[in-house]
């Protein structure tokens, strides 16, 4: 008769396959992906309780280590796209002390990256950079020329959340070079689409439209529904940031359709807050009202500083504009304090104008 350490291998080994399964069936796209979907929400209660209890052996037993390690890894579309970041990190945590008791340089890198990825999503940026450059040496180390384009693009992305373009650009066009020396078509999608977020960032909107315009159509063509809503939303902001406003609420939502149908919460997070600042620039300021509470709601389930302090501050300005300036004030303070907290460029603006409103 198996031991309950035993039993408890196997079960985690199983579900380690079906996780794996169904990622492999949604990278494949189109109706793969929707069966890939299926799958991972049939037993997305199972999965979890293996790798919990995974997690009890993992530091006693070598394979189990190597199951730990592997989960996060197995899964890694899915489970960026539908598991909460402070779960993520949970099981990034353990998964990178066993690959690194393994000395499994490829399985550390991708923890790593995708510790990074969690931390940005929370709004701690300067903590997911720690993370960037830790995975830069070990893919270094180990000539690891994708996985090096992966962590130069997510620092990009990170140093534009710090306002920092210039530097943003540096990275994400040297991600862009090693992608297009290794024919990476995926990851030069996702890097024409992070200059685009920067350029739109330094006002160069004609510029941005045109890279998300580009990665859009790749991530078409490959049937990357998550990173299409993704270019959706860019490619919305850029117009509306030019007046297009119309072509803007039509990019987000065709964005809104896509990350409902895939789960895809943060996804639907930032587009529904985007539709309220749309709307709020038409003067539908009731109607985006509407959208910042719904996108409220959802950003404080996943913890996502940056977020939350951007729909706050947004709701402020609209209730000023409604001429509701007693509610305007307390929402525009939590903002300030949010974007304070994470380095956020914002918080200047958002301290100006509150000198001015409390005068």
């Amino acid at each position: 008769m198996p031991s309950i350490r035993e039993a408890r291998l196997r079960h985690a080994s199983y579900y380690m396959n079906v996780l794996r399964a169904a990622d492999d069936f949604y990278r494949q796209g189109g109706a793969s992906s929707t069966r890939g979907l299926q799958l991972f929400n049939g037993e997305w209660t199972n999965i979890q309780v293996a790798q919990e209890r995974l997690a009890e052996y993992s530091d006693l037993d070598e394979t189990a280590d190597g199951y730990c390690s592997e989960y996060p890894r197995g899964g890694s579309y899915l489970l960026n796209l539908r598991q909460y970041p402070r779960d993520r990190i949970r099981w990034l945590n353990s998964a990178l002390a066993a690959a690194r008791r393994l000395n499994h340089k490829d399985a550390e890198s991708s923890h790593l990256n995708n510790l990074g990825l969690s931390y940005a999503r929370m709004g701690e940026t300067r903590k997911a950079i720690e993370f960037y450059e830790q995975d830069l040496i070990v893919t270094k180390e180990i000539q690891d020329k994708r996985g090096e384009a992966i962590a130069l693009g997510n620092l990009g992305i990170a140093y534009k959340n710090l306002g920092e373009l210039d530097r943003a650009v540096e990275f994400l066009e040297k991600a862009l070079k090693i992608d297009r020396e290794i024919n990476d078509t995926r990851n030069i999608a996702l890097d024409l689409d992070g200059l685009g977020v920067v350029y739109a960032a330094a006002g160069r909107s004609e510029e941005a439209i045109g890279l998300h315009e580009q990665a859009l159509g790749i991530f078409r063509e490959i049937g990357d529904r998550q990173w299409e809503a993704n270019a959706l939303g860019n490619l919305g902001f850029s117009h509306s940031a030019l007046g297009n406003h119309s072509r803007a609420v039509e990019c987000y939502e065709q964005d809104l359709v896509i990350s409902r149908e895939i789960g895809d919460v943060r996804g639907e997070n930032i587009t529904l807050a985007r539709l309220g600042m749309t709307y709020a620039a038409l003067g539908e300021h009731e109607r985006a009202l509407e959208f910042y509470e719904h996108a409220l709601s959802l950003v404080r389930q996943l913890g996502n500083r940056r977020g939350e302090a951007d729909v706050m501050w947004h709701m402020s300005l609209t209730l000023d504009k409604l001429e509701r300036r007693a509610e305007a004030l307390p929402r525009a303070q939590l903002a300030l304090e949010l974007y304070t907290a994470i380095e956020d460029p914002n918080a200047e603006k958002v301290r100006t104008l509150i000198i001015q409103w409390s005068v």
